[in-house]
């Protein structure tokens, strides 16, 4: 794990996610975004939510609600998050 601070936040480059699970895994339902010409995937939240419960870092479990929030809200019929242009 290399923990960066930014003048945008923290930023955690994490090399294996936590769980037993590795990137291949989470692939599938990985979604692309460019990024200052770079294409970087984007872990489904689902798969973010379940690395950071096997972490179980307090600053992760610290992030579980909000994240659930988000992850109901996206399942919610009629919504989708700000900015994702769907």
């Amino acid at each position: 794990m290399l923990n960066l601070v930014t003048r945008l936040g923290e930023l955690d480059v994490a090399f294996r996610p936590a769980g037993g699970a590795d990137y291949s895994q989470w692939e599938a339902d990985a979604s692309s975004v460019t990024v200052l010409g770079v294409p970087v995937q984007i872990a489904s939240l689902d798969d973010i939510i379940g690395s950071k419960e096997a972490a179980g870092r307090d600053k992760d479990r610290l992030q579980l609600p909000l994240l659930r929030a988000l992850q109901q809200r996206q399942r919610s019929p009629g919504t989708q998050p700000e900015g994702s242009g769907i």
